[in-house]
């Protein structure tokens, strides 16, 4: 018997439902996601109610401008919510799929800020 390549081993994956992968995929992990975590990023209240990525992104909403990965790392230093590096620069790109903030690249820099509230 020939050993299965990668493609036939993740097709069988998906075949049997081991896997997801697709747009219908998608929803259903963002269903689950909604279900799971509610609505964290329309809180209001206690810092203490939000998530990590909620709390930040109404920090960065009210005081718009210019967020590098160091910006929300100093933020989140001061917060509940303290961490390093690279959490703060993937919080800002998962904030930025999620349709809260736009990425800009200047000199070869990468920043983001508030949807709507370009510079």
């Amino acid at each position: 018997m020939t050993p299965a390549t990668d493609q036939q081993r993740i097709l069988g994956q998906i075949e049997r439902g081991e896997m997801w992968a697709g747009r219908d995929a998608a929803r259903a992990i963002a269903a689950r996601h909604e279900a799971a975590y509610g609505d964290a990023f329309a809180r209001t209240g206690e810092p203490a109610a939000f998530t990590r990525r909620a709390w930040l992104a109404q920090t960065i909403t009210a005081t718009p401008g210019e967020w590098t990965t160091h910006r929300a790392e100093e933020a989140l230093a001061g917060s509940p919510f303290s961490c390093h590096r690279n959490t703060a620069r993937k919080d800002l790109r998962a904030l930025t799929a999620r349709g809260v903030l736009t990425a800009a690249d200047r000199d070869g820099r990468r920043y983001y800020t508030p949807k709507g509230h370009q510079l």
